[in-house]
């Protein structure tokens, strides 16, 4: 059937099924406090949680929710802190 061709190629009449969003897409419909977080990163890793709220002046409930929804889309990574095994440091992935 042509009527249904676009099901085939992963496109849908919108666009781009959205499990088939690219990495970048992806960060670009993340909240603004999100996208902060990961310039940070990008100019001053590795980062604690800690850390980061201290340069971006975001709260760190906002801080927590910023770095999941990285990790979530996997731009970030997390590595246990050598100094202080409660904490973990924050990289891009």
């Amino acid at each position: 059937m042509q009527c249904c061709s676009y099901l085939s190629t992963g496109l849908s009449a919108l666009g781009p099924i959205s499990g088939m969003m690219s990495a970048d897409q992806k960060l670009l419909d993340l909240p603004p406090s999100a996208k902060l977080v990961f310039i940070v990163l990008e100019h001053e890793e590795p980062l604690t949680q800690k850390q980061i709220g201290a340069e971006t002046l975001l709260p760190p409930r906002t801080v927590r929710y910023a770095l999941a929804q990285l990790k979530e889309i996997e731009k970030i990574s997390e590595k246990i802190h050598f100094a202080d095994a409660r904490q973990k440091i924050y990289e891009i992935a």
